[in-house]
């Protein structure tokens, strides 16, 4: 007979095994270009290691619920003594929640929010920005907006005390992790309802966290507090908080192409510039933008570089005169994204037709505009897979269908048997088919006809 503990270890390992097929596509979705001086999990098996210990039951009955709120993004690997915390107030104070069932919260935040009422925690949240701390400088106070440069562990405690921000934990604390990307920020201004309180701001991992650290709104806060765009220090980090954008353009293109172009003050002329870029990703978020015109893709499509050209032909802006060059293109990628693009030609399929690569031929023949003409050469190709893939096309006739019942590839033959175009004469045909798979199809399509 099995000890208490020994069940509790077979029941935890059945749930281990459970919770590894339910989030078996789970994967960190941590900005990974940060160099932690912690090597954060990245697969299922290891992120399910990582949280393994914040949850604090025996048969770890929490886990379910902490790789689910993981999976939401509602918490980073860099928050597991938060949640460990959290799931230990839990655990203390449950029997006298309102709400005992841990799915009911769908953030960390609630969680903790809950248990803070019942704990006796102070639940408003303190403002020091009047208090002096020497680990910190004050850049800004203007508008209603204060500004402090944190430049120590203790500060960040400081001035991030009554937070949930992992820079500010007393243990675990994350402050030099960050600092060592780039300068960490504690904002006092109004929040959206217009009552005073304070955000985290980090430019290099692009998170502007509230005190729940939650991530806000960055437009929103700075339509509130207009002053924010006045920051000296920040200008030309974040297109959002840049005061003069044609000034600092070529600054926020090296920093943060992305947001860049996403930004409303960004035009056409911008593209044409940042298409010329040495920088390989300032030229493939040029390309991506959907001002891009039919003289951005023809640049683009003479890139070194295959994403952009790719990239470039999949732009809905394309023309047929950008299709007919792609399929020249040297690159087999770049000829795939152009037979597959929607404006796509008979023109440009009967190209396509001629490829030497099989792969091009065959997603040319399953182009919707491919012709009955197309169709018929398709059938003669040397590459069997172009060939059963022309006989699945919706305009297939019964005499494409008789053509492909011949073929000497099984495989072409059963396809042509199920297509709906198929007469009781193929049925019969097939039936007589060398091949036993061939007729096993053609008695259940039989019974269609």
């Amino acid at each position: 007979m099995k000890s208490f503990k020994q069940f509790i270890e077979f029941l935890t390992e059945d749930r281990l095994y459970f919770l590894k097929k339910k989030y078996k596509d789970l994967k960190a979705h941590e900005l990974l270009h940060i160099n932690y001086d912690t090597d954060y999990a990245s697969k299922i098996d290891d992120i399910i290691s990582w949280f393994y210990t914040a949850d604090p039951t025996p048969n770890k009955k929490y886990l379910d619920w902490i790789l689910r709120q993981y999976s939401r993004k509602d918490f980073r690997q860099e928050d597991i003594i938060r949640v460990e915390n959290a799931l230990i107030g839990f655990e203390r104070y449950k029997a006298h929640l309102a709400q005992k069932d841990i799915n009911h919260y769908h953030h960390l935040a609630d969680l903790e929010d809950a248990i803070e009422t019942v704990a006796g925690t102070k639940s408003k949240r303190e403002e020091i920005k009047d208090v002096k701390h020497d680990g910190a400088d004050k850049i800004f106070d203007r508008g209603g907006v204060t500004v402090y440069k944190i430049k120590t562990e203790a500060a960040a405690k400081f001035y991030g005390a009554n937070t949930r921000w992992c820079t500010a934990a007393e243990h675990n604390c994350q402050f030099n992790n960050y600092n060592k990307k780039g300068p960490l920020y504690v904002v006092f201004c109004k929040d959206l309802e217009g009552k005073p309180t304070k955000y985290q701001f980090h430019f290099e991992t692009d998170q502007f966290m509230d005190v729940r650290d939650n991530n806000i709104n960055l437009e929103k806060l700075i339509k509130k507090n207009p002053a924010l765009k006045e920051v000296p220090g920040w200008q030309g980090k974040k297109t959002a908080l840049t005061k003069d954008f044609n000034k600092y353009f070529d600054k926020l293109l090296l920093s943060d192409p992305e947001n860049t172009i996403k930004d409303s003050r960004f035009t056409q002329e911008h593209i044409s510039k940042m298409l010329n870029d040495s920088n390989l990703d300032v030229r493939w978020q040029a390309i991506r933008h959907p001002k891009a015109t039919p003289e951005n893709i023809t640049k683009a499509l003479n890139d070194s570089n295959l994403d952009v050209r790719i990239h470039a032909i999949d732009h809905p802006n394309v023309t047929l005169e950008h299709i007919t060059k792609a399929l020249n293109d040297s690159n087999l990628d770049v000829r795939v994204a152009a037979i597959e693009h929607p404006k796509a030609t008979p023109e440009n399929i009967t190209k396509a037709l001629d490829d030497s690569e099989p792969y091009v031929r065959r997603l040319a023949i399953r182009h919707p505009n491919a012709t009955s003409e197309q169709i018929s050469k398709a059938l003669n190709d040397s590459d069997s897979g172009v060939r059963w893939r022309a006989i699945e096309h919706p305009n297939v006739t019964p005499e494409h269908i008789t053509k492909a019942l011949n073929d000497k590839d099984s495989d072409v033959r059963r396809v042509a048997i199920k297509h709906p175009n198929a007469t009781p004469e193929h049925i019969a045909k097939a039936l007589n088919d060398p091949d036993s798979w061939v007729r096993d199809v053609a008695r259940r399509y039989s019974n269609y006809i």
